[in-house]
């Protein structure tokens, strides 16, 4: 085989595995979804944290079956209410000059 057909094939190997990978992501996470284990990794807070949140209203989640899931939406919009810009100490005195 010329080494630009082994490149090839190489390429061609690492896309299908790629696509396995993703195929399974996909499988795994339905709709942009997210478990509550997953939901703690992600947002580096305690299982307790997470509950008490839940029980705040502060993020939306769904419960089937005593496990509780989170739409990467309603993960999203919380962090976007949530949201602060950055401050700029010089802001002020940048206007005033």
């Amino acid at each position: 085989m010329e080494p630009k057909s082994e490149f090839l094939a190489l390429i061609f190997l690492k896309l299908q595995a790629l696509e396995a990978r993703l195929d399974k992501q996909e499988y795994s996470f339905g709709e942009g979804l997210m478990d509550n284990a997953d939901f703690i990794k992600f947002m580096k807070i305690d299982r307790k944290t997470a509950e008490k949140w839940r029980k705040l209203g502060r993020v939306a989640y769904s419960k089937v079956g005593g496990k509780i899931y989170y739409r990467k939406s309603d993960v999203e919009a919380m962090l976007d209410k949530h949201h602060h810009h950055a401050f700029c100490p010089f802001k002020k005195k940048l206007r005033a000059a």
